[in-house]
C-alpha cells in the first residue's frame, strides 16, 4: 500500500548507498531494531538485498550517494528532475 501511495502522489527518489556507507551515516544502531545485534553490517547487507526489488519498483529516480555531500546529492536530484520536466 505504501509503495502504491508513493507512486501515485510523488516522484520517489532512491538515494542509493551500500550497506557500509549507510551504516557509517546512521552511526549507532542501538535504536534500530532491525540492525541491533552482533553483526549489523551483515544484517544491513541482507536487508538491502531483500529490499532491492521493492526499492527499484517504487523509485522513479536512482541517485548513487556514495562519496557525495548532501549538497552534491541535492544538486543531482535538482538537475535530473529539471531535465525530466523540461523535456
Amino acid at each position: 500500500r505504501n509503495r502504491r501511495v508513493l507512486r501515485s502522489t510523488c516522484m520517489p527518489v532512491w538515494l542509493w548507498a551500500d550497506a557500509q556507507t549507510a551504516l557509517a551515516r546512521i552511526g549507532e544502531t542501538d535504536t534500530r531494531p532491525l540492525l541491533n545485534g552482533q553483526s549489523s553490517e551483515s544484517r544491513a547487507r541482507a536487508l538491502l538485498q531483500e529490499r532491492l526489488f521493492l526499492y527499484a519498483c517504487t523509485s522513479d529516480l536512482l541517485i548513487n550517494t556514495r562519496g557525495k555531500t548532501p549538497h552534491e546529492i541535492a544538486a543531482r536530484i535538482w538537475d535530473e528532475v529539471h531535465y525530466a520536466f523540461d523535456n
